[in-house]
């Protein structure tokens, strides 16, 4: 099983090879066009590059050994590579308005990369106050001040790879109760 690769982040990985006699020498089908694009594969065995398109790939890896005459042995494997999408925010801003003392949740999302996604507010930027962003990137809480808040939500996934957004969110002052005669 191979790990999953993101589009336009950067990816290296090494094949091993046992048994038979070292150095192992290295190639691939990739003559074919099977590897994603800006990924390479090295005489080394390495695969490494940017990849530029998402996708799954599936190629050949062949090991060499060096055994003398009458000659070497070779081992092949199939592989497939899985390559994501960017990482990217879809939450869409303005947010949805608050008022204050009313309690206000809402969920980020966002799309490629790799999932077990991990939010914060990144330093200098803060949500309104009464409001928290957690790890699970749901935004909560009672906001206790009116007005106009700008503030950037940061989203990373387990490869370290982030993409960050600013955000506007308007806390209005509560609804005064209707006017009734009795």
């Amino acid at each position: 099983n191979l790990p999953t690769a993101e589009v336009s982040s950067a990816f290296s990985l090494p094949f091993a090879a046992t048994g038979g006699t070292s150095p192992y020498s290295w190639s691939s089908n990739a003559s074919n066009g099977l590897l994603p694009p800006g990924l390479n594969f090295g005489s080394n065995g390495v695969l490494s590059g940017i990849p530029s398109n998402a996708g799954t790939f599936p190629f050949q890896v062949t090991a060499t050994d060096a055994t003398p005459a009458p000659g070497p042995e070779a081992a092949t494997q199939p592989v497939s590579l899985t390559v994501t999408p960017s990482l990217a925010i879809t939450t869409s801003s303005p947010l949805p308005a608050g008022k204050i003392g009313v309690g206000y949740s809402l969920p980020f999302s966002a799309s490629g990369g790799i999932p077990a996604f991990s939010w914060t507010i990144p330093t200098g930027s803060l949500p309104p106050p009464g409001l928290k962003l957690f790890p699970n990137g749901q935004l909560s809480g009672t906001p206790s001040s009116a007005g106009s808040f700008q503030f950037s939500v940061q989203v990373r996934d387990p490869l370290g790879v982030a993409a960050t957004q600013q955000y506007n969110l308007n806390i209005g002052l509560p609804t005064a109760p209707a006017l009734t005669v009795t």
